[in-house]
Order: C-alpha cells, then structure tokens, then sequence
C-alpha cells in the first residue's frame, strides 16, 4: 500500500469512528429525552395546582409545620 493510500485509509477511519460516536450520540440524547417525557416526574409537573394541593404545601397557619394527619 502507498504512504498516500495509507493515509487516506487513516483518514477515513477518523472519520468513520467519529461519524458512529456523532449518530450514537444523538441517538442517546433521543432515547434519554423520551425516557424523561414519558416518566412519572414529567407528567406529575404538567398538571396544575389545585387548592387541595396548595393547602399540602402551605405552612400550617397555627404557625407549626406539621404536615396533615401528623400531631403538632
């Protein structure tokens, strides 16, 4: 094989290994996306907060922060 040839067949294999990792990237980052769009967590923040949900979260106004159902 000439030194031309040989470089050419380095060249190219560059270039094929770092096509495979760019496509194999963003088939990941594909896959990863609709593993997160599809997870409990992303569905349970698309809904919007009720008053019910609200008084959960809020501090208790006896000025305890005890969740409900718990002694204060």
């Amino acid at each position: 094989m000439s030194k031309r040839a040989s470089k050419m067949f380095v060249v190219g294999a560059f270039v094929f290994i770092f096509g495979l990792g760019t496509v194999g990237a963003f088939l990941l980052v594909d896959v990863a996306e609709t593993a997160l769009d599809q997870s409990p967590a992303a569905q349970d923040s698309t809904q919007t907060a009720t008053p019910d949900s609200l008084a959960r979260i809020s501090p208790d106004p006896s000025g305890t922060d005890s969740l409900p159902g718990q002694p204060k």
